[in-house]
């Protein structure tokens, strides 16, 4: 509802299940007290979700969906970067809770 103002309907409906898809891929029913590193790409799309789309700035708030979108790929793009590995790998790659 509150992208209709720049994107037709298909299109934010578009937009909801590719945040949908990418917020299920990312859920972990591990341990509830280990961060993993799925954890943190969900946590940090969905925080910054709400960031964006609570905006106030002129500027800001009249590109919400394009920013959504970026946000979705951009979550999306780490977390195949990533490999959803919480483990460090044989070429010395950090695990991301050590990044972070």
């Amino acid at each position: 509802k509150e992208l209709l103002d720049e994107i037709d309907a298909d299109q934010a409906s578009m937009f909801g299940r590719r945040f949908s898809s990418v917020s299920a891929l990312l859920k972990d029913d591990g341990d509830d007290r280990e961060v993993t590193t799925k954890r943190l790409l969900r946590l940090a799309l969905h925080r910054r979700t709400v960031q964006i789309l609570s905006t106030s700035d002129p500027v800001l708030s009249q590109r919400k969906a394009l920013r959504i979108r970026a946000l979705v790929d951009f979550i999306w793009s780490q977390s195949l970067v990533l490999g959803l590995k919480d483990t460090a790998t044989d070429d010395a790659r950090p695990k991301l809770v050590q990044l972070v």
